[in-house]
């Protein structure tokens, strides 16, 4: 008896450790997330002087098998840029559960996007050297 309890004991998580989110599901997923941000101006320099308002769209495709691409705003792609088709960029995901999509994308040598999106509240985030976008995203735009 006491054995099998030593047993369940080494099996059971710790009682206060965290449970992670459940994965997505391992099928192709697209979220949309439509808002607006801030470029800074100027030589192209995260020291630029001075800001740009834009709105704008975000698309995120998760292909269910791991892959990802993302389409951002043409205010947030740097002037020398190299590697996206079609206006798509090849996504790095970092984090993908049914409780946040996260990652990022890299425009040039120097120029990488993070991105964050909350699919608990529907809230995305683009954050790179030149501005920021934050809009309402919703799966299956």
């Amino acid at each position: 008896m006491l054995l099998a309890l030593a047993l369940l004991a080494t099996l059971a998580p710790p009682p206060n450790a965290a449970l992670a989110p459940p994965p997505l599901p391992d099928q192709p997923m697209t979220i949309q997330c439509t808002g607006d941000g801030d470029r800074r101006m100027g030589q192209d320099s995260p020291f630029a002087d001075r800001e740009a308002h834009f709105d704008g769209a975000v698309t995120l495709e998760l292909d269910g098998k791991g892959g990802a691409r993302l389409r951002v705003p043409d205010a947030l792609i740097p002037r020398i840029h190299g590697g996206g088709k079609d206006g798509w960029w090849t996504a790095k995901l970092e984090r993908a559960n049914q409780a946040e999509v996260a990652g990022t994308v890299s425009f040039n040598f120097f120029d990488k996007a993070r991105f964050v999106i909350d699919l608990g509240v529907g809230v995305g985030q683009v954050d790179d050297n030149l501005g920021r976008f934050v809009g309402r995203c919703r799966v299956g735009g």
